[in-house]
């Protein structure tokens, strides 16, 4: 899923933040993130607990003190483990804040990478991180001179990324056709339609019960458990940036049977669709 919810968070600057506070004692099962990818880089810090993410179809188990750094259009999802408390904040920026261009296109094409999981026990972790939360805490509180702190704390940290080895020129050009882009490729132009696993193995010139395994392993949720929750973030979005009636919203995004769909956001959200509106606006 392409997520282009972030600049809806921009203000004078390209910037998002968000934060995630989970207690072992609130969560019966795993958490697991849809797998999306976006135009803005991700930079997470963890301050509490573990869990697992998957960045580029690589698997990393990542605890307090780790950081993750996601590049431009990267496909990546995560797990967090029911068993202990997990916390973090997040930045999600434009690569135009920036000032190195070489560096901002090179990350955007995908010849440089940057490290997707640095250590706690790497010993620029914890100035790395200092960077990310000082980042979050001026974006949050929005003070005079908020975007002056934003981009010098980006600069440093990607000083640092640099001077460290962190971020490095790729040897092969990111492989754009793997069976991720495909799919999520697939998905991204048909979701609005009635379509199923079938439909998605043959436009992929794939057996069907080998594509429900791959897409499995891959994406975490079995086809059409995938197929709803991705409809219902891009009724989210719909929710909030236009008038439509909620019926509307529901044909727009995939679904034919409104109480169907009313039902599964509602298992997804734990509200209502028009609950979810209401809120989004106070």
């Amino acid at each position: 899923m392409f997520n282009d919810e972030f600049k809806f968070q921009y203000t004078s600057i390209p910037v998002a933040i968000f934060e995630r506070n989970y207690k072992a004692n609130t969560m019966k099962n795993n958490i697991e993130s849809l797998s999306h990818h976006h135009r803005e880089l991700e930079a997470l810090y963890v301050l509490e607990g573990e869990a697992v993410y998957y960045v580029d179809s690589l698997e990393y188990k990542i605890q307090k003190g780790d950081i993750v750094i996601v590049a431009p259009y990267l496909i990546h999802r995560a797990t967090i483990l029911a068993s202990k408390d997990f916390s973090h904040k997040c930045l999600c920026f434009d690569l135009k804040l920036i000032n190195d261009k070489k560096l901002r296109e090179s990350l955007e094409n995908g010849t440089f990478s940057v490290k997707p999981v640095i250590s706690h026990a790497d010993k620029s972790s914890y100035e790395l991180g200092n960077y990310i939360v000082n980042s979050f805490l001026a974006a949050n509180e929005k003070y005079d001179g908020w975007e002056l702190n934003v981009i010098g704390n980006l600069s440093l940290f990607f000083s640092l990324l640099k001077q460290t080895g962190m971020i490095t020129e790729k040897s092969e050009e990111k492989d754009k056709e793997s069976f991720c882009y495909r799919v999520i490729s697939y998905i991204d132009n048909n979701y609005m339609q009635n379509i199923s696993s079938s439909d998605a193995a043959k436009a992929l010139f794939m057996n069907g019960s080998y594509f429900c395994r791959k897409f499995k392993d891959n994406f975490g949720y079995c086809f059409q458990k995938y197929i709803e929750a991705y409809r219902i973030e891009k009724a989210k979005i719909l929710l909030k940036v236009t008038n439509l009636a909620v019926s509307e919203i529901a044909l727009a995004v995939g679904f034919s049977d409104f109480s169907y769909f009313s039902k599964v956001f509602k298992l997804h959200q734990k509200c209502t669709p028009s609950n979810y509106r209401r809120d989004a606006y106070n």
